[in-house]
């Protein structure tokens, strides 16, 4: 039943872009892999029961996995959280670049959030270079500024100091 409702899900997702745009082609949904379908069935749950290293024992590629999912499932909403809470928990150094993409796009503004609030666990090189870019070039610098002053980490407090920068043509 829980691979039905991941396919579902992930299905509802390629359908939407699909109607959106009707040069897709219907190949276009994806199927999770035997894993992928595990780490979500145990995500989905209702109450966290599993922590993010026992998740990560259930993938060969455990950061792939979450990647899939934050990207493909919609269905429970918190399943793309929980994998990104793991991201950031356990694989923020191999994440950089998608981490980066997370404080910098509009689309991703619930990862960029997240990303804020876990600061001070992150690794302190990565957690000054995703304030810097939420705030210099993502979409809601003031906002993302109110977070990072919260922060109990000095070195990322004093961030919430730097100047804004106006996007080009503003």
């Amino acid at each position: 039943m829980t691979r039905t409702l991941l396919a579902l899900s992930l299905l509802l997702c390629g359908t939407t872009a699909a109607a959106a745009d009707s040069s897709v082609a219907d190949s276009s949904a994806v199927t999770p892999n035997a894993e992928q379908e595990a780490v979500y069935k145990a995500l989905s749950m209702r109450h966290d029961t599993l922590s993010c290293d026992q998740l990560d024992a259930m993938s060969s590629d455990p950061l792939g996995t979450y990647l899939f999912l934050i990207e493909h499932a919609e269905q429970p909403a918190w399943v793309g959280m929980r994998a990104a809470s793991c991201v950031l928990e356990n694989h923020a150094q191999a994440a950089q670049p998608e981490l980066q993409r997370w404080v910098s796009s509009s689309d991703t503004r619930g990862l960029a959030i997240l990303a804020m609030d876990r600061l001070d666990s992150l690794p302190l090189e990565i957690a000054q270079d995703l304030a810097t870019r939420a705030l210099t070039d993502g979409p809601d610098p003031e906002g993302m500024r109110k977070r990072i002053a919260k922060s109990t980490v000095p070195e990322l407090a004093a961030l919430a100091n730097l100047p804004l920068t106006q996007p080009a043509g503003q």
